[in-house]
């Protein structure tokens, strides 16, 4: 007899009641203490368990038929469940409409969901461990570490939205507990008071690549489907939308709405997925009681002409289920460059991922390792523990002794990459430049792991130079500023290559290999795209470099969109790569003072770091000599600073104060590395350049006749007793600079911004007044700061 022939007649005794019958043993007793339970008007799944508990009901068959699946007496309880459903919404309707659908809701979401909830938990969680690190090879002994062995929280900058003096109302608001001032949270805090303030159900994630945006919603899809979430959350229904994969489907005229979407596409696509049988109404009931938590990853990865009808349909289902969360991820400038209209997404909430600070690192460095020995050796024991701690204690020293490698390091991607370099290498010493790192990850996917050995694999890729081949593909995809491209050109272009090359090998067997072997290509249905952004940009730049194309360069000095932060990280690249002379007196010459500044101070990285050892490697015989004489560019400190402070330099001399303290906030952003609309960290203002704070506070000091100015607040902090923490004291500085009022902070937007009415000090300072970093304000460390210039 088959299981459907097996399942229970449900007949109706009469209009108004439903009965089940056909039912013998223990399931009559059942269906007589359901009904028992449904006829006295329970709706709740508790009262139920209490009258099951005064029957002589067996225990196995109550386990049995209420935690069942969906097949054999999962169906069974179906069958129960419908009718009795019906039943429940027939009775509650004299309570209204909606007492009657969440009667029905109530009797029939016990039974059927429930069971169907830990099918699809499982399926996600599986779905989750199969994703590979973005970026990173896997090779023998290094595998790809589980996220709930490796992961660290990652934190999150609200403060850095609005990073202008807040107002009473909300600083009065995070002094309350809602957000401490720049607090450390974690996705966790925010999934916490998303229970109870709508305002947490919509949130945007801002950060740059490999800063860990997706792994991040992995790591939250998965923590829910493993029933590990946060103690005092709910466990809810994650559903991870990568965003580019769908963006056919889920831009076109006709988009699914999420429901259709979960029901026909997402769930069939999960392991086993098809096999699953959806009860009817899951989805719907997940989303409108506010069980499911929608990751939507990768707004960037949407190309620019399909955004706006995306954005259309994210708004769509939002607005029709406000009780689920939504979260979105995104590189910052496609969130903020989108088009105005109705079609614009505007979450509530934004916040910003934010780069590893030294314990995160280290945290990071010991999981990775104790991941990969217990991985190898299939055991865990204080043995293996101590192995596994002796080489990241090596490691992390490694990235600890030089500041361009903890510059790195503050990078999850990077970081990966050093670790994965370092075991590969048995400890070897890491490349000192980033250009040097992405340079022997490359070598390791390309050369060193396909020629491994032990692994004896046979591939083309050892047959000809494989890095060559692919750095036209990736510079012909810098020029059409895009991520993924058609297979077929992606094929025409290898294959004219490789002709060009002479190379004997076939187009469509290499870029198989590269896909499968050396994994720098992954395949998205019928297009292509590097494993990360970052490596289709170090090719690029190796190509402009090997065809002297630096003009090409130029032509890009004004390009617009997103896609110019990726010629501009490929130009950062590039410098690490030759002799910067000419393309920085390009950059001024074309009126480009920050693009000039930032690829200056990269140069100077590059230099300091060759002054010490690689001097005499490259034969330039120069070590104690000046390094920016050796290469031509002594004459250039003066111009690149004249030009990155002249507009500075005009707006405190013609009196436009706040524009000048909207211009030095900018400056100073930007200086360490971050982006307008992100906020300071205690590292930023501890290690901020003295040249450049010397240079800012003497044109504020001097056009100002010693009202305004960093230098001048200092004095008027250590007279209030070098406050640094958020005390009587330092609420005393702020009163006597008027950023405080009696009991109250003034709003920047009520700020005088004149040399008559505002008090000494008043300004400059944008972005870090009030801003604390647990204990300590991070002002005073800007004070401190001063004392080194």
């Amino acid at each position: 007899m088959t299981e459907e022939q097996n399942l229970p007649e449900v007949q109706p005794k009469d209009k108004d009641s439903i009965v089940p019958t056909g039912m013998d043993g223990w399931k009559v007793e059942l269906g007589k203490v359901v009904w028992t339970w449904v006829a006295a008007g329970g709706v709740s799944f508790g009262s139920l368990v209490t009258l099951l508990n005064t029957t002589d009901l067996p225990k196995i068959a109550i386990g049995g038929l209420v935690g069942g699946g969906l097949s054999g007496t999962g169906a069974l309880v179906y069958a129960f469940v419908d009718p009795i459903a019906r039943r429940a919404k027939k009775g509650a309707a004299e309570a209204g409409h909606g007492a009657a659908d969440k009667a029905e809701n109530a009797a029939r979401g016990t039974f059927v969901d429930r069971p169907f909830d830990e099918h699809y938990w499982d399926a996600q969680a599986l779905k989750c461990l199969d994703i590979k690190s973005v970026g990173i090879p896997q090779y023998d002994g290094i595998f790809a570490s589980l996220l709930e062995k490796v992961f660290v929280d990652l934190r999150l900058d609200h403060n850095a939205q609005d990073p202008g003096y807040m107002g009473a109302a909300e600083m009065g608001m995070r002094q309350k507990g809602d957000l401490a001032l720049n607090d450390r949270l974690n996705i966790w805090d925010l999934l916490e008071r998303s229970e109870k303030k709508p305002e947490f159900r919509r949130m945007v994630l801002q950060a740059w690549g490999g800063y860990g945006k997706t792994t991040l919603m992995q790591q939250v899809t998965y923590a829910y489907s493993k029933d590990k979430q946060r103690k005092s959350l709910k466990r809810k229904i994650p559903v991870l939308i990568i965003l580019g994969k769908n963006r056919e489907l889920l831009s076109g005229d006709n988009p699914p709405p999420l429901v259709e979407f979960m029901n026909k596409h997402y769930i069939p696509a999960l392991p086993g997925g098809k096999s699953l049988v959806v009860p009817e109404g899951w989805s719907q009931r997940v989303l409108q009681e506010g069980r499911a938590v929608i990751l939507l990853d990768g707004l960037d990865e949407v190309p620019l002409m399909m955004r706006s009808a995306m954005a259309k349909w994210m708004n769509d289902q939002i607005n029709t289920y406000p009780k689920s969360v939504f979260i979105l991820t995104s590189r910052p400038k496609a969130y903020k460059r989108q088009q105005t209209g109705d079609d614009r997404l505007d979450f509530s909430t934004a916040f910003w991922v934010q780069e590893f600070d030294d314990g995160q690192r280290q945290n990071f460095i010991d999981r990775w390792y104790r991941c990969q020995e217990v991985f190898v050796r299939q055991r865990e024991d204080e043995a293996v523990y101590q192995l596994a701690q002796t080489e990241a204690d090596d490691l992390y020293a490694q990235i600890n002794g030089r500041q361009e490698l903890k510059d790195m390091a503050k990078n999850p991607l990077l970081l990966t990459m050093m670790a994965t370099f370092h075991r590969r290498f048995n400890g070897a010493n890491l490349p000192r430049q980033r250009v040097k790192l992405y340079q022997e990850i490359c070598n390791l996917q390309l050369q060193d792991r396909p020629g491994d050995r032990e692994r004896k694999l046979e591939t083309v890729l050892l047959n000809c130079n494989a890095q060559a081949i692919l750095q036209p593909l990736a510079l012909e995809m810098m020029k059409r500023q895009c991520r993924l491209l058609d297979r077929k050109i992606v094929l025409s272009t290898l294959q004219a290559v490789i002709e060009e090359k002479g190379e004997n090998i076939d187009a469509e067997e290499f870029l198989e290999q590269v896909t499968t072997v050396g994994e720098l290509l992954i395949r998205q249905e019928d297009e292509y795209e590097f494993s990360h952004l970052s490596f289709q940009e170090y090719l690029a730049a190796m190509e402009i470099v090997k065809t002297n194309q630096e003009s090409l360069l130029y032509k890009h000095f004004n390009i617009s969109g997103e896609f110019a932060d990726s010629w501009l990280r490929l130009m950062l690249l590039y410098v690490g790569l030759v002799n910067p002379a000419k393309l920085i007196r390009e950059a001024l010459r074309q009126n480009k003072p920050d693009l000039a500044d930032q690829l200056y101070r990269e140069t100077t990285k590059q230099l300091d770091d060759l002054s010490l050892t690689d001097y005499f490697e490259n034969g330039l015989k120069v070590l104690g000599m000046d390094g920016l004489k050796a290469f031509g560019m002594d004459g250039l400190k003066a111009l690149v600073k004249d030009s990155k402070y002249a507009e500075l330099a005009r707006l405190v001399n013609a009196g436009e104060w706040r524009a000048a303290d909207q211009e030095t906030y900018r400056l100073m952003i930007t200086t360490v590395g971050k982006d307008e609309g992100q906020g300071f960290n205690r590292e930023d203002l501890e290690n901020f350049p003295c040249e450049d704070l010397r240079t800012i506070d003497n044109l504020w000091v001097t056009a100002s006749n010693g009202h305004f100015g960093f230098s001048v607040q200092k004095k008027i902090w250590e007279k209030c007793g070098s406050p640094m923490s958020y005390n009587d004291d330092y609420k005393k500085f702020m009163e006597a600079v008027g950023w405080r009022s009696g009991d109250d902070f003034v709003n920047y937007s009520n700020f005088q911004f004149s040399l008559t009415l505002s008090q000494k000090g008043e300004i400059p300072g944008k972005g870090c007044r009030w801003i604390k970093d647990r204990e300590n304000v991070l002002y005073s460390f800007l004070m401190e700061r001063l004392d080194e210039l």
